[in-house]
């Protein structure tokens, strides 16, 4: 029980069940950056639990209707998207199966403008409700605030430490994290199709 009186601990019977909970909400909220930006329909969906809600204002629909919104969109209008997670606040309901949040995030957004680059940036915050079925929790529900924003010029050259790495992300599954993570889901040597998360 904190000083104010909120209990932030899952209602369970057994030790570790607040770190599982915590993990698994952490996770979803991940996966749904992360599917951000790779552009990954199934990546977004898998952040959400059945029926769950989003909003944007200018967007509100289920989970599907997002991913048919913002994806064209990301693709159409920015060359790259970083979505970071960062503080991350989150109370309990008394029943252990519910929970509400408080997500903030930093976004960066890169594009272009008569041959010029820029970043959008801003930083914003997820109000969450989280639940917990079949032993998962997701998300039930997702409204969007911005608390500021502002546009950045990009230098037109490219750095010293991206010419030495030479690898530059994708937005789809040709990027190379999902060669990453596919080396983990097969057998040892053997080819194999990646393990879509878990839905």
């Amino acid at each position: 029980m904190s000083a104010n009186g909120i209990d932030n601990t899952p209602h369970t019977d057994f030790p570790g069940a607040a770190a599982d909970a915590r993990l698994q909400i952490h996770d979803a909220c991940v996966r749904y950056a992360r599917g951000c930006d790779r552009c990954d329909r199934e990546m977004i969906l898998s952040a959400f639990h059945s029926g769950a809600t989003v909003d944007y204002t200018v967007f509100k629909g289920s989970p599907d209707e997002f991913a048919d919104w913002v994806l064209p969109m990301l693709q159409q209008h920015y060359k790259s998207t970083s979505h970071l997670n960062m503080n991350h606040y989150v109370e309990f309901h008394d029943d252990g199966t519910r929970a509400a949040g408080e997500l903030y995030v930093f976004a960066i957004m890169r594009f272009e403008r008569d041959g010029e680059r820029y970043d959008l940036e801003g930083m914003g915050r997820y109000f969450d409700e989280y639940a917990l079925r079949d032993g998962q929790w997701r998300l039930t529900s997702r409204r969007t605030i911005t608390d500021w924003e502002r546009t950045v010029h990009v230098a037109p050259e490219t750095s010293d430490l991206v010419k030495a790495v030479g690898i530059l992300g994708t937005r789809d599954n040709t990027d190379p994290s999902y060669q990453h993570f596919d080396r983990l889901r097969r057998p040892e040597g053997k080819p194999g199709a990646a393990i879509p998360p878990p839905r």
